[in-house]
């Protein structure tokens, strides 16, 4: 039998399966052009950009290229999540996946760039790239910063700090409109829109100032946002540092004590609603689908003690108040690990298609990946505490920068009083939720 080569062979595969789809209906045949001899490509034509990295690899006495190529083997495309949002997970769900061509091992090209960016990477639905960077504020005073990145060149188009603020940068993501949306130790969340031309800047849509809904001692860990367009946020982390340092009225968190978390959204007309996590720490970043938020606790306070649980909730927005739609515990080990700054989980809720999320415990010996379904059992109930007493925020809620577009306020909030829910076939949640309005002054 002659032997044939790659390209003959591929075209051979392609009639067959061309056959098939033709002579059964219904089936699902992947179709792959018949070939040529594959040219060289040619060298990627020279633009303006930042110089390469020098080749380190010219120096070793090795092949260029080791293996061989291979075909295209489509895999079924993940779940979309909802929002389609940009993070250093790559999205919503921190799955770490992204749809896209991978490459064949044919005629490979290789380039780098010399560039100063730093994470997170994060690229916007039209494509465009934002990322990390330091920027000198003075001589020996260097701030990180967000950068406007050619996602061609890789050169910086765009630099944006805002002023006496230190930005999370490992807690910014870019929404569906390709917003940015950052927190910074100062307590601020800023929903920031990219340059929208060559020589444009980063332009302030929404600063949302959060000093008077978290404990003295209570940093801001994290935000996201939700297919209703709600900005998430949860204390944790960092303490706060700066002139609102200490600010804080810690109504919202009882005792504003750093070993309970508030966790809480912002509507886009500047409402606060916030739910109290009495002796629960937060340290890993949200998950989010549609309305529904997930995020895991740890135990602290109190609570640290043997035999404590971890918590992972599954939390919606509702008129007013965060509904407790489920919560399950995972087993939180006896102490800390090695290099974990809380005795619970190290790393963020994963969701699993539409129907599952993972996450890793923290159990004595060996760590376990956990997976659970995304929403209660039939007959079953979430574990868990009772609900704290009732809690009330008071002080600024959020102003907006000059020259946004995105109405604020800096006047003070007036709060509407205890509120909470709980899913049906639930138990109470452990928190409760209280609304707060921002009125413009």
């Amino acid at each position: 039998m002659p032997q044939l080569d790659e390209c003959a062979w591929q075209s051979a595969v392609t009639v067959a399966r061309r056959l098939v789809a033709a002579l059964i209906p219904g089936a699902m045949a992947v179709l792959i052009a018949a070939c040529q001899s594959t040219p060289a490509l040619p060298a990627p034509p020279a633009v303006s950009g930042p110089p390469a990295i020098p080749d380190a690899q010219s120096a070793v006495d090795a092949p260029l290229f080791v293996g061989q190529s291979t075909f295209p083997a489509p895999l079924s495309p993940q779940v979309d999540l909802a929002p389609r949002l940009a993070t250093t997970r790559v999205d919503g769900g921190n799955t770490g996946v992204v749809d896209g061509p991978a490459p064949l091992g044919r005629a490979p090209v290789t380039g780098s760039a010399a560039v100063a960016i730093q994470a997170p990477l994060l690229w916007g639905r039209r494509g465009d790239l934002t990322a990390g960077c330091q920027i000198e504020l003075a001589p020996g005073l260097d701030k990180s910063c967000l950068a406007a990145v050619d996602a061609s060149t890789l050169a910086v188009q765009a630099r944006w700090l805002p002023p006496g603020q230190d930005l999370n940068l490992a807690s910014a993501i870019v929404d569906d409109a390709d917003r940015v949306i950052v927190t910074t130790r100062q307590r601020h969340v800023f929903v920031v829109s990219r340059p929208d031309s060559a020589g444009g800047q980063f332009r302030v849509v929404r600063d949302i100032d959060l000093n008077g809904h978290l404990g003295e001692s209570q940093g801001l860990l994290a935000s996201v946002v939700d297919a209703s367009g709600n900005v998430w946020f949860t204390s944790g982390g960092v303490a706060p540092s700066g002139p609102d340092a200490g600010a804080g009225s810690g109504s919202a968190s009882g005792s504003g004590s750093a070993t309970d978390t508030v966790v809480g959204f912002v509507t886009s007309d500047d409402q606060v609603v916030t739910i109290a996590l009495a002796d629960q720490r937060v340290e890993t970043a949200f998950a989010v689908d549609q309305r529904d938020v997930y995020v895991a606790t740890a135990p602290a306070g109190s609570a640290d003690k043997a035999g404590a649980h971890g918590m992972v909730y599954d939390l919606t927005a509702t008129t007013g108040q965060i509904e407790t739609v489920w919560r399950e515990s995972y087993d939180a080990g006896g102490a800390a690990k090695p290099g974990a700054t809380t005795r619970g989980t190290g790393a963020p809720v994963v969701l699993l298609g539409d129907q599952y999320l993972a996450l890793t415990d923290n159990a004595d010996g060996q760590s376990h990946l956990v997976i659970f379904l995304r929403g209660p059992l039939a007959g079953a109930s979430p574990r868990g505490s009772g609900s704290t007493g009732p809690t009330s925020s008071t002080g600024p809620t959020s102003s907006t920068a000059p020259g946004s577009t995105a109405p604020g306020s800096t006047g003070p909030t007036s709060s509407t009083g205890p509120t909470s829910s709980t899913a049906p076939g639930s138990t109470n949640p452990a928190g409760t939720s209280t609304a707060t309005t921002a009125h413009s002054s």
